[in-house]
């Protein structure tokens, strides 16, 4: 039966009722939606990350993750971001960069299928992307072991590799794989092996390192380390003799810059030990050193560098041999631009009897003293007072500090009466003589300085007398950039 006009007409009447009832309703629900996200921005700024692009997400995603490898925890990036929501979720497993770092911690035997499902999920998460691995063994590994397999898969991505502890079988397990490392740049192994076998398994696996520019050894024989790794130009080498280190350097004669840990047998009286043979590198531009023993030599005794450029020492022997430090400038004859001499952490003040060998190094432009002793920063100051001292120096950066009465004097190796520390205001005075004299009456080119002075508070000064202020103005006048104070807060006005 069809349908007449008029049924026709009610039909379209209903319709047009039901989609305005519809829109009323579309439209409260949409005005409400808008409250609620206003709502919810107003007690969470931090709620519209929600509604950004997935690829801006993406890129904030990947600053969320650590510099350092970590051990994988889900309360951590970038495992955290899977559950937020379905749109991050997606987000995280469609970032390569995300998941190129992997740490592989083995402590059980139930632990090796674990890691090996991290590895692989990770490293498929990562795309093509190079890796950077981070692996420790405790445990003896079951025969064969598919975990070192898994591990060779993917050696041709791993850009930075780091091995903490290794056991003899895993070594040996890694070297039967003969996997290869074309992308490897960085290896740092500190492993704490004992014996030149170990040593030699674990070296042995790494034969196929073509980019490999950068190493960080703890205790490696240096007799052992493979042909491949000549081409070294970084290298931080730990708790090595000194005869152990200059090895080192003659089988890499390429070598840029070095972070060396003098190690120091004190219960060795052995007198006869013959000392290492001396050696001209030629390359090294940079070298930071901690020798923090006294009455022992510093490596510098039996070298000659041409070429450096920086010298920091991180530790200074509280007894440094100044004259063979200044012997070392002489005969090497570098362009030397900067010098730094941190204090011992278990010392409250650095002691350096005289300055004299600084005038074999006369293209210091910087210059950085941590926390001098009185006769030091006193011996110091008179030198620098003369405007004939380091004429190319441009900036000068000195710290004191003043320790408290309740200072825990059993982490110390001296009590605080013996040491020798001057109060900060006295400090300041004896710096700001030397500067006035230098620039003021010296006529000296214009550098920057800085006076660094905190308590254990990190507080220090909190204002300067009117003489100083009179001091850094006339200073200041002749183009010198003056800053005293405590670290982050210039009491120069």
């Amino acid at each position: 039966m069809t349908s007449t006009r008029a049924d026709l007409r009610r039909k379209i009447c209903h319709l047009e009722l039901e989609i305005e009832r519809q829109e009323a309703a579309l439209s409260g629900s949409r005005s409400l939606l808008r409250d609620l996200q206003a709502s919810l921005a107003a007690e969470n700024p931090t709620f519209p990350i929600l509604t950004l692009p997935p690829e801006i997400a993406s890129e904030i995603f990947v600053h969320c993750v650590p510099e350092v490898v970590r051990r994988p925890r889900y309360a951590d990036a970038p495992f955290v971001l899977l559950r937020v929501c379905r749109a991050w979720n997606r987000i995280a497993m469609s970032t390569p960069a995300l998941w190129t770092k992997i740490r592989l911690e083995i402590d059980f035997m139930s632990q090796r299928t674990i890691q090996m499902d991290i590895l692989e999920s990770m490293a498929k998460r990562a795309g093509q992307l190079p890796l950077t691995v981070a692996f420790s063994s405790h445990t003896w590994p079951a025969k064969p072991d598919a975990f070192w397999q898994a591990f060779s898969a993917h050696s041709y991505r791993i850009r930075q590799l780091e091995i903490v502890r290794l056991t003899v079988a895993d070594g040996e397990l890694l070297q039967a794989q003969s996997p290869a490392f074309p992308a490897l740049t960085h290896l740092s192994l500190e492993s704490g092996l004992i014996s030149e076998r170990e040593s030699r398994v674990l070296l042995s696996a790494f034969r196929d390192v073509p980019l490999l520019r950068s190493a960080h050894f703890a205790d490696m024989e240096p007799f052992l380390i493979p042909p491949a790794f000549k081409n070294l130009t970084n290298l931080v080498a730990k708790l090595y003799f000194i005869d152990g280190i200059m090895d080192v350097l003659r089988v890499l004669p390429k070598l840029l810059v070095l972070r060396y840990t003098q190690f120091v047998d004190e219960e060795d009286d052995d007198d006869d030990q013959q000392e290492p043979a001396h050696l001209v590198h030629k390359c090294l531009r940079e070298i930071h050193l901690i020798e923090p023993v006294e009455d022992q030599p510093s490596v510098l005794r039996y070298l000659t560098l041409p070429e450096l450029d920086i010298l920091v020492f991180e530790a200074t022997d509280p007894s440094m041999d100044t004259e063979g430090l200044g012997e070392f400038f002489q005969r090497s004859n570098p362009p030397l631009r900067r010098l730094v001499f941190h204090c011992v952490r278990t010392r409250r003040t650095l002691s350096v009897q005289d300055w004299d060998f600084l005038r074999w190094a006369p293209h210091i432009t910087e210059l950085e003293i941590d926390y001098p002793s009185r006769h030091t920063a006193q011996v110091f100051c008179a030198a620098v007072s003369l405007p004939d001292f380091l004429l190319e120096l441009n900036k000068l950066v000195l710290r004191c500090r003043q320790s408290s009465d309740t200072d825990d004097d059993d982490y110390y190796d001296f009590s605080l009466q013996d040491e020798d520390e001057m109060a900060l205001r006295e400090f300041v005075d004896l710096v700001l003589d030397a500067l006035y004299k230098r620039v003021v009456c010296g006529q000296v080119a214009l550098f920057e300085s800085r006076i660094l002075v905190e308590d254990n508070d990190g507080v220090g000064l909190v204002s300067l007398s009117d003489e100083q202020v009179v001091q850094c103005r006339e200073i200041k006048a002749r183009g010198v950039n003056v800053w005293i104070g405590p670290q982050g807060r210039n009491l120069v006005i």
